[in-house]
């Protein structure tokens, strides 16, 4: 993948086409197994968030060093990724819409 804004280059493998998983089964990034991380080919960027671009189709934020979430925003009609297991949402009394 080539993020021209940043001029930076992410590459990423998969182990075959076989072994695709059926995206409309998983709601969840921890449903997408374990990270794949990709690598930055050029120098590191500078800030934290250079990594990160908001799909144009669902608005949310992916984080490029990470196949599984490229992976799932290329594909067509897909929703945004549920927090991953482990995250912690607070609800404040009183703030709730």
């Amino acid at each position: 993948m080539v993020d021209e804004d940043q001029a930076a280059v992410y590459e990423y493998s998969l182990v075959g086409p076989d072994e695709r998983v059926d995206l409309l089964e998983l709601t969840k990034l921890s449903d997408l197994g374990p990270p794949i991380p990709g690598k930055v080919h050029g120098p590191e960027l500078a800030k934290e968030q250079d990594h990160f671009y908001n799909c144009p189709e669902c608005g949310q934020p992916v984080d490029q060093r990470d196949f599984r979430q490229v992976f799932w925003h290329e594909e067509p009609g897909h929703a945004p990724l549920d927090p991953q297991d482990g995250a912690t949402i607070l609800l404040f009394p009183g703030l709730r819409k």
